[in-house]
């Protein structure tokens, strides 16, 4: 479990592991086993106008930007992996809140771009 920014909250490997391991067995099944498709904003906003993202693809995505900026992909996975509010990532990160919406937002951006 990585304890991300030192604020008590963990991120089991497995948490996050176990989406793209669910992921993994979908592909396996020849009609990808009822998954519902992953848009960049299935936990945030409206999906109607984000692309639907092979989670694969998005798992290597993410571990491009964990080597590239760290804090960016700590703050993705909190966001979207642990459900934390921009303020509750903004504390475990010991950062600001302002810092927190220009990070995800540049963070969607690269990894939309890292997708297409």
């Amino acid at each position: 479990m990585k304890d991300v920014g030192g604020g008590g909250i963990g991120i089991g490997d497995d948490d996050v592991g176990m989406f793209f391991e669910q992921a993994r067995a979908a592909r396996r099944d020849k009609r990808g086993g009822g998954q519902a498709p992953v848009t960049l904003l299935t936990l945030h906003g409206s999906e109607a106008d984000s692309p639907v993202v092979d989670a694969l693809d998005l798992e290597r995505a993410l571990t491009e930007l964990e080597a590239l900026d760290g804090r960016k992909s700590r703050a993705i996975e909190l966001s979207y992996f642990a459900g934390l509010s921009d303020d509750e990532v903004a504390a475990t990160l010991g950062i600001s809140s302002a810092t927190v919406k220009r990070d995800l937002r540049t963070a969607r951006a690269w990894l939309a771009s890292a997708l297409d």
